[in-house]
């Protein structure tokens, strides 16, 4: 009998010593590798800030545009070869119609400029997703916000897409919310910024981050930090097998996009929350586009198909009536959250 138990014990211990060996990677992981919160790990943002139309670099702020071009029609008498009346080649003078594009500065009347955290998806910032960040970034740098674009992903040695695989993604969801707190603390520090009107606005995952960073806000070490004053989100999951990325209350508003042909993060997975949202009356607002599938703003990915995350095989299908609408939506929602002055 006691020789019986001794190897039960023997192999309980064998079997706890096996597990603690497969567990320790991920172990790792989560406590000093990508995936860790300690401040060694935290994102390296550039100082100051870039110049607005500049091409994109990972964790870098744009500056809000500082002029605009008008185009000016112009007519001008030019000598040109031709033929005279005669029949003859020779030079002869006509009216020439052209286009003149004016630089003109624009006089903004707050010295301060608004913010946007632009949240990528899963895939990070690569040669596809770049054009359509980009075109976001110059959006928002043309109405007045400076842009930081943060990278979640390349900057830490994460390959393009790794980050996709739901429960087995080296990057999850505490240290993506802290990557946008984070972002909303640098640019706070920042005296060209309106600290008062810091947004967020993110894609699939980024828009995830987003929405669960509502409700992580005051009760997980982040209520001492700055708070996006609100976010937006386009074709964000909700659900995720045992995990909710939108809760129904947020600690701020909440603009949330989605499409109803979306595979990959059904819509119907979101109307308890975005209701209860918007029933508790802080701002927070939701849309449904018809036909509109997974990523309809990227035009870099059009007819991209892949099989998602949940086991759908998904096609995106880019929709320029559906991507001007929401940057309309996104530009009202924020402008609905003016500044507020500081509180001594």
């Amino acid at each position: 009998m006691e020789v019986k138990i001794y190897s039960n014990i023997w192999k309980q211990y064998l079997l706890l010593s096996v597990g603690l060996i497969f567990s320790l990677p991920i172990t790792a992981y989560a406590f000093w590798g990508v995936n860790s919160l300690d401040e060694k790990n935290d994102l390296n943002f550039r100082p100051g800030l870039e110049a607005a139309f500049s091409s994109i670099n990972p964790n870098t702020t744009y500056e809000r545009a500082q002029y605009v071009f008008e185009v000016k029609p112009t007519k001008t008498l030019e000598q040109v070869m031709g033929l005279d009346s005669d029949g003859n080649v020779a030079l002869i003078t006509e009216v020439v119609a052209r286009t003149e594009r004016i630089k003109k500065p624009i006089n903004y009347t707050n010295l301060k400029s608004p913010a946007v955290v632009l949240l990528h998806s899963c895939s990070g910032l690569h040669q596809r997703s770049l054009p359509d960040l980009n075109h976001w970034k110059n959006l928002f740098t043309s109405h007045g916000y400076a842009v930081l674009v943060i990278d979640s992903v390349g900057t830490r040695d994460i390959k393009p897409y790794s980050n996709c695989w739901g429960s087995k993604r080296p990057i999850g969801k505490d240290r993506l919310v802290k990557d946008l707190f984070d972002a909303v603390a640098h640019l706070s520090s920042m005296p060209e910024i309106d600290s008062s009107r810091i947004f967020a606005l993110g894609f699939s995952l980024g828009a995830m981050t987003a929405g669960i960073s509502g409700s992580m806000a005051d009760d997980r070490g982040y209520a001492s930090k700055p708070h996006p004053r609100a976010v937006a989100g386009l074709y964000g999951g909700c659900r995720y097998r045992s995990e909710n990325w939108l809760e129904s209350k947020s600690s701020f508003p909440i603009l949330w996009l989605m499409g109803s042909t979306d595979q990959e993060s059904p819509a119907t997975d979101c109307m308890s929350s975005v209701k209860d949202l918007e029933n508790q009356g802080i701002g927070s607002e939701w849309h449904t586009y018809e036909n509109a599938t997974h990523c309809w703003d990227c035009k870099a990915l059009d007819g991209f198909t892949k099989t998602a995350g949940n086991g759908s095989k998904v096609t995106y299908l880019y929709d320029e009536a559906t991507t001007q609408d929401s940057e309309q939506r996104i530009l009202k929602f924020f402008e609905k959250f003016q500044t507020t002055p500081k509180q001594d």
